[in-house]
């Protein structure tokens, strides 16, 4: 067998004994930079354990300065080999790139170790070197010699060799850093993503200090340095913790109670539980460190992620700590008062992405109460998970008749993650505390809503999608288009806007090279109103979106204000946004194409399959459907044929082998099929009609209504009209049109033009058409 590593540059010769302690069983008890060695002995048999390591962390604690010198150690396991490898002492010459055998420890000029091969008989062998592994080691940081090492020697078993007080350590084993790392990886480590700028040492500093020598987590911390600077943070930072202190290098594995730094001028992601670093790119778009790697973390980490951003300038970050709680994280971010620079966590705490504003004193101690959660936990128990399939129909009732949204239809692992996660921030395990807390506090009742409702979205988001849009959409959709017969766009769960503009910009940038630009209308709808629409329509974004958005459209499209970034008049002209619920409210009509991507994923397919029909139902003969990557039509293929794979676009297929009518509740047709006859069967009573509204308006948790007859008077009132209808002045009335509020008489009058003009007239026929703006067309 053959072992390789990496011993410290600060090694000296007297501290050999400590090398051969922690070989012990290994090598002799002669001096180990000697040509000789003997066979090893006191191999204990035990069981093997999935994992190997990459990486073997020696840590020195020196008594005068009390620094944490960290030098990293590759172990490799392979039969048979038997040579010795022996570092020698420095200081040596930076090694020559041909060298295996030599690698850089840190980043100062001539720290570098090499290695001399020598002959041995025995079975272990050692050289420095980064190379992919069979076995694994861990540091133990808690007893005097601080090592352990775990050699496989059969694939059923492993061989242990390790010193006498090893067996006490409980430090996990440290996993591989190569692609096979992806396919074996141990359960998930919940990592905190903590970024910080200006004033961000002070901040990590009393964070740190907090935290307690055992907390089950890993602290990531991004720091905006200088480029061309060595970076002192990891040493500073080293003696106010009792937890290791490391700088990160590529392909590192993230374990619990360890606390990385990022280097200078690199940008560091996580994946599959590594620490992956690349040179900062170059260019005029600013350096995001803190976005880049929160945004890889809530990609990677899912739930097991935690975002935290300290005091800085600027707004990096905003976007990152978003995409975190969007994939089920938490999130914090310090408060105005204890930040010597607030306006990194401000921007954060406005985009309404931020569950904890507390100093960072508060939130380390948050963080340890959190941690211990099973929402947080690689895998949470079956009793946990019996418990929440119990009451979790009980929770949606209560959202339900609270909000009046049903979210029994969306995918129930996403709802019940997000019920998991509101559980974890208030501390409760059981799911009957929750249940009673939502039954009492209305706040909670509001905020799991929101929560239920979250999205993530980007301007561009996958830029070669509005590419094929200006290739393969755009030509088609603009044949025959004028003032009188306006291009119509519908983008339904528009979150805060951002997808709705960047078609308006791409459609814009297509119209340049294609003549003066006819009527445009586009039209953005989101069932959460206050989150997502009320943001929208200013247009208002911060100024991380310059990693999203190229300057020359920045430049174009947008006006700098204080703070971020404004949408320009021509563009928001362009977009109306208005409170929609795609999965029951009527939608708009004679449309040239949606974008609904990022949005079908959170449904359960029952409502995927009435959706789709709805969307064949809204196109116009040659419109196209938009999905996101994940997301298909499904059994629908009559309906739709998708012409571009890879950008999941699709085109209406004009005869469809069955129509679809919009159906309001799921059950009661708004308007005939389109290109039908009339049924001949004859037309129920108005008395039917009216039992027949009531059971549709109260399947929808009454919203706000009205039942007019074909002279356009009110016959009956149903839910809150308030926010659409007011008395006139004057004699009384009861004619719609007289009572609708200014701001919506339009889209009403035509609305009822078109379901006048397509509903024969029977002697009274009655529609019904919820008050909403989403009614108009």
């Amino acid at each position: 067998m053959r072992a390789l590593v990496i011993l410290p540059t600060s090694l000296r010769h007297s501290e050999t004994p400590l090398l051969r302690y922690a070989f012990t069983g290994i090598s002799s008890d002669t001096d180990p930079r000697a040509p000789h060695c003997t066979p090893a002995t006191g191999v204990v048999p035990r069981p093997a354990t999935p994992g190997v390591s990459p990486l073997w962390r020696y840590q020195k604690r020196h008594s005068k300065r009390n620094i944490t010198k960290t030098r990293a150690v590759s172990l490799v396991i392979q039969p048979p080999a038997p040579r010795f490898l022996i570092p020698l002492p420095q200081p040596l010459s930076p090694p020559r790139p041909h060298l295996a055998s030599t690698v850089p420890c840190n980043k100062k000029k001539n720290s570098y170790m090499s290695s001399t091969e020598v002959p041995c008989t025995s079975g272990v062998h050692f050289l420095a070197g980064s190379v992919p592994v069979n076995g694994t080691v861990s540091p133990k940081t808690r007893t005097r010699d601080p090592w352990r090492i775990s050699v496989p020697s059969h694939p059923a078993t492993r061989s242990e060799v390790m010193t006498p007080d090893a067996a006490e350590s409980d430090a996990p084993a440290v996993a591989p850093a190569t692609p096979d790392a992806e396919k074996h990886e141990r359960p998930a480590c919940t990592v905190v993503g903590i970024g910080a700028s200006a004033g961000g040492l002070k901040a990590f500093t009393k964070l740190l200090s907090h935290l307690p020598a055992q907390t089950g987590l890993a602290f990531v911390l991004i720091q905006h340095l200088d480029p061309v600077h060595e970076s002192q943070l990891t040493q500073l930072l080293a003696v106010t913790t009792r937890l290791p202190v490391i700088e990160a290098t590529d392909g590192l594995m993230v374990e619990p109670d360890h606390v990385y730094v990022i280097p200078p001028n690199v940008s560091m992601t996580h994946e599959h539980g590594a620490l992956r670093l690349a040179p900062r790119a170059d260019g005029p778009a600013p350096h995001l460190p803190v976005d880049i790697f929160f945004r890889s973390l809530a990609q990677h980490s899912q739930n097991h992620a935690i975002g935290v951003l300290l005091s800085g300038t600027g707004s990096d970050g905003t976007v990152g700590i978003g995409e975190i709680k969007a994939a089920g994280g938490i999130t914090f971010a310090q408060d105005e008062q204890s930040a010597e620079y607030a306006s990194m966590p401000q921007s954060a705490i406005a985009s309404g992405s931020i569950d904890f504003v507390i100093p960072p004193d508060q939130i380390a101690r948050e963080l340890v109460q959190i941690g211990r959660h099973p929402y947080l936990r690689p895998t949470p128990t079956a009793q946990s998970e019996s418990e929440a399939e119990g009451i979790f129909e009980q929770i949606l009732s209560h959202l339900r008749t609270a909000t009046g949204v049903d979210f029994s239809e969306y995918r129930p692992t996403t709802m019940k993650r997000r019920i998991a996660r509101r559980m974890a921030l208030h501390k409760h395990e059981s799911h009957t505390d929750y249940l009673r807390l939502l039954q009492s506090n209305p706040a909670e009742i509001d905020s799991l809503y929101r929560d239920m409702l979250i999205n993530v979205t980007s301007f561009f988001r996958d830029p070669d999608v509005f590419e094929a849009l200006k290739t393969t959409v755009f030509p088609q959709i603009l044949k025959g288009k004028s003032a009188e017969n306006p291009v119509r766009i519908w983008v339904p769960g528009c979150s805060t806007g951002q997808e709705a503009y960047s078609i308006a910009m791409a459609l814009l940038e297509f119209l340049d090279q294609h003549g003066a630009p006819p009527a445009i209308q586009i039209f953005g709808t989101d069932i959460n109103d206050e989150a997502a629409v009320e943001k929208a329509r200013p247009g208002v974004y911060p100024p991380s979106i310059e990693a999203e958005v190229s300057p020359g459209r920045l430049q174009r499209f947008f006006i700098k204000v204080d703070g971020g970034y404004r949408i320009g008049k021509a563009i928001r002209d362009l977009c109306v946004f208005a409170r929609q619920d795609v999965t029951s409210d009527p939608p708009f009509s004679r449309l040239d194409l949606i974008s609904c991507r990022n949005l079908l994923i959170y449904l359960a397919p029952a409502l995927q399959h009435r959706i789709i029909p709805t969307f064949h139902y809204a196109l116009n003969p040659d419109g196209f459907l938009l999905l996101g990557p994940a997301e298909t039509v499904g059994k629908f293929s009559d309906l739709f044929e998708r012409i571009d794979r890879p950008h999941n676009l699709f085109a209406r297929r004009a005869s469809p082998t069955r129509p679809y009518p919009f159906l309001v509740g799921g059950s009661f047709p708004l308007t005939p099929q389109r290109g039908g006859t009339p049924p001949a069967e004859p037309v129920s009573p108005i008395g039917d009609l009216r039992r027949e509204a009531d059971r549709i308006i109260m399947n929808r948790f009454a919203p706000a209504a009205v039942l007019i007859d074909e002279n356009l008077e009110i016959l009956q009132f149903r839910g809150n009209t308030a926010p659409y209808l007011q008395a006139p002045s004057g004699h009384a009335t009861h004619n719609i049109l007289k009572m609708v509020r200014d701001s919506l008489f339009l889209d009403l009058r035509t609305t009822i033009d078109q379901a006048k003009s397509k509903t024969p007239p029977r002697g009274g026929t009655t529609f019904v058409c919820p008050m909403t703006r989403a009614c108009a067309g």
